[in-house]
């Protein structure tokens, strides 16, 4: 079946924009996070400062972190720890929105094969890239196992003889921040395959280039769907929505018109907690394309502690009052 529509998700805003005038079917998510000003490079979190990330990993992916602390003093720029940015990837309740704008999508184009599109880095991992080692000797469609033998080429750590980067679990989690993240984007893969969308990963990472299983293994329960592929941007100078176009499964979604009420962007707005809204809602949007910040439209709930500073308050004026009436 022809894929008829699509959702694209996004950490990096612009290039949620680009698709705004290209691709009239493809309506990008900015799902929020860091977003770095133009020549400013990725965040670089120092080790020191991922203790806390570390904290929530289990013992194969601790070894993992280890290796590449010793290994990043070998490979500029980075020299200092890894491109971790906990603020961008896809949160556990964004992931309840995807499935619902999923099947708005569907309804509105009165479609079954609509795409879900999703960025690599800092969407669904929590890094900028890859690091260590040169990339370009991982043997072609390698898959995880060929990055882990890269790593372990570039600073072996033994114990008893035995490298410890042997685990895609390890790695797995690593990448994705933590067990539990890791359990429910797998669980979110899963549940877009069972309901019959196309499932994308559109990523500007080169490494997708000649190592596409890599990508795919991440989430080894969806690496036989038919429906799961995965497209590089960076031979399209680094502008997805070019990438896309050329592949024959999307170039229709290019040139079809669509009504006004559809050509607008979703924009995940966070608080200081990084937590996004809980629902999301098209709306009607005028000629030009509409970027809808929907902490204003809803807003987000109080956390704990605003509600007990609102107690406290409360509390602190019923005793002013009652001072004021015995006086």
């Amino acid at each position: 079946m022809p894929i008829e529509a699509a959702l694209f998700f996004d950490n990096d805003i612009e290039y949620c924009v680009h698709f705004s005038p290209w691709a009239n079917k493809v309506t990008p998510f900015h799902i929020g996070g860091y977003q770095k000003a133009q020549g400013e490079k990725f965040p670089i979190k120092p080790w020191d400062e991922m203790r806390q990330f570390r904290a929530r990993l289990t013992q194969p992916a601790k070894y993992i972190y280890e290796q590449l602390r010793s290994i990043t003093g070998y490979f500029p720029p980075d020299r200092q720890g890894d491109s971790y940015d906990e603020t961008s990837g896809i949160t556990f309740p964004q992931a309840q929105i995807i499935l619902q704008a999923l099947e708005r999508k569907s309804q509105i184009h009165g479609a079954e094969a609509v795409a879900a599109i999703f960025d690599f880095d800092r969407t669904l991992s929590l890094f900028e890239g890859f690091i260590g080692g040169n990339h370009e000797s991982i043997p072609a469609n390698s898959g995880i196992q060929g990055y882990l033998n890269l790593l372990n080429a570039a600073s072996p750590m033994a114990a008893d003889g035995v490298p410890v980067l042997t685990t895609r679990e390890g790695l797995i989690e690593y990448m994705f921040g933590g067990p539990e993240r890791v359990a429910w984007l797998q669980t979110l893969f899963h549940s877009i395959r069972e309901r019959g969308h196309p499932l994308i990963i559109l990523t500007n990472n080169s490494i997708a280039i000649k190592n596409p299983e890599l990508f795919k293994e991440f989430f080894p329960a969806e690496l036989d769907y038919p429906g799961f592929s995965v497209i590089c941007g960076s031979p399209f100078g680094y502008h997805k929505p070019s990438a896309l176009h050329a592949n024959p499964a999307f170039t229709h979604l290019f040139s079809a018109p669509l009504p006004e009420a559809e050509r607008f962007m979703i924009q995940f707005s966070r608080d200081a907690e990084h937590a996004p809204l809980l629902h999301v809602d098209y709306v009607q949007s005028q000629r030009e394309p509409l970027i809808l910040d929907i902490n204003g439209l809803y807003p987000l709930p109080p956390t704990r502690n605003a509600r007990l500073r609102r107690r406290s308050i409360r509390r602190r004026g019923r005793k002013i009052t009652r001072r004021h009436r015995k006086n």
